[in-house]
């Protein structure tokens, strides 16, 4: 992972269709709560169908 900013992180991974993903806080029990698709909140593990050259951003967001 690479440092862009003081709250964000860029990485480029090579993946096989499908791919799931989950954010944490460090442990299992710490999900976060991040921007999906056309701006509703999930904090569960994302399937993605990823497309060539195409970038996925995720934005966590604070329920507090």
């Amino acid at each position: 992972m690479q440092k862009v900013a003081r709250l964000e992180r860029s990485v480029t991974l090579q993946v096989q269709d499908p791919v799931r993903v989950q954010f944490t806080h460090g442990d299992w029990d710490s999900q976060v709560w991040i921007t999906v698709g056309g701006g509703g909140l999930s904090n569960q593990k994302l399937t993605i169908r990823p497309e060539e050259g195409k970038e996925y951003l995720f934005e966590e967001h604070s329920l507090n």
